[in-house]
């Protein structure tokens, strides 16, 4: 890798071709900065199952993803709303949730998967915004 994780970036075309880490901690951080630690774990492992589901080729895959990498399944058009977002270009790298996001990436076979094999998640904050909780 020859640039730092979460380096500031000017258009979503600089998202094609950076290493994993760097699009999943974006990601992480673009959907559930708000979010708790298990929040953000989340997120990550909604990405991973269908990053499977695409290698696998199971019914609905192309869905997802035309590739089983992380860019492919995180950068797949109209898959997650924070792909499109100002934190996926310019992340606060002296944030906790920066700093919690990037450390899920870089040690996500190491987490605890706390949504099984769902390849959607809302988070608490999105489900009380909705139902009025």
């Amino acid at each position: 890798m020859a640039y730092p994780y979460g380096e500031p970036l000017e258009n979503y075309d600089e998202l094609e071709g950076r290493d994993s880490v760097d699009l999943l901690a974006r990601i992480i951080y673009a959907e559930a900065s708000t979010e708790s630690k298990e929040g953000k774990r989340g997120v990550a492992f909604v990405i991973q199952n269908r990053k499977e589901l695409v290698r696998n080729k199971a019914p609905h895959h192309k869905e997802f993803g035309k590739k089983a990498t992380f860019e492919s399944v995180i950068l797949h058009p109209g898959q997650f709303n924070g792909a499109e977002s100002d934190q996926m270009l310019k992340p606060v790298l002296k944030s906790k949730a920066w700093k919690d996001s990037l450390d899920i990436a870089q040690n996500l076979s190491d987490q605890d998967n706390p949504i099984g094999t769902c390849l959607w998640f809302n988070g608490v904050k999105v489900f009380q915004k909705k139902y009025n909780v």
